[in-house]
């Protein structure tokens, strides 16, 4: 779908802003480049955000390990706004919770043309990431694309341990720890974020 849409846009080469389930996808871009030696468009740099880059130093809520289960659609079908509220304010750092109004524009977003209905299947990026981590890791340790990471050093599911083991396995790895924030660095530290993504663009000159 991002292959299509590059070519709708006519778009030849991009800077890659990915969080979460973004940072798969750019995963997998970066490994049809290296890997397949497919380059569909030029990756000039990538900078992830929280994300389980690498599942086994990820930590899985409740919510997402049942949803993996045959339980799925139900659990699906009876999330309701006051959940999502819980869930989120767990992984939000202690001091920058989502407000009222963010969390409804979350459940707008994911209520939208009836979305609840995928989240069973969405959720299945998790067992993806399981699969393809030697793949991916691999694209990751022989790119010559600029990679910066910037991460909420309070998310429990990936938070410190990513930026760790981003340290232990790229290399001459570029890592920004933001303290007190949470899994959502670019809504709960929105200026830092932008201050720090800018840095890492003006430094690699493209």
């Amino acid at each position: 779908m991002v292959i299509a849409l590059m070519a709708y846009l006519n778009l030849d080469k991009v800077h890659i802003l990915a969080h979460d389930y973004g940072d798969s996808v750019t995963q997998e871009l970066l490994a049809m480049k290296q890997v397949n030696k497919m380059e569909p468009f030029k990756i000039c740099s990538i900078c992830f955000l929280n994300g389980g880059l690498f599942m086994e130093a990820t930590s899985p809520n409740r919510v997402q390990r049942i949803l993996l289960t045959p339980l799925g659609p139900l659990v699906a079908y009876l999330f309701t706004m006051s959940k999502l509220k819980k869930n989120f304010i767990s992984i939000f750092g202690k001091h920058t919770p989502p407000s009222t109004e963010e969390i409804a524009a979350f459940w707008q977003l994911i209520t939208h043309n009836q979305g609840k209905r995928i989240i069973p299947g969405l959720i299945q990026y998790i067992r993806e990431r399981k699969i393809k981590r030697d793949y991916w890791l691999m694209s990751m340790q022989n790119t010559k694309v600029p990679m910066r990471l910037v991460i909420g050093a309070e998310d429990p599911i990936s938070g410190k341990s990513i930026a760790k083991r981003y340290e232990q396995l790229i290399p001459n790895p570029d890592v920004v720890l933001l303290s007190e924030v949470g899994h959502y660095p670019q809504i709960e530290a929105a200026e830092k974020v932008l201050d720090h993504y800018c840095q890492f663009i003006d430094r690699i000159g493209n």
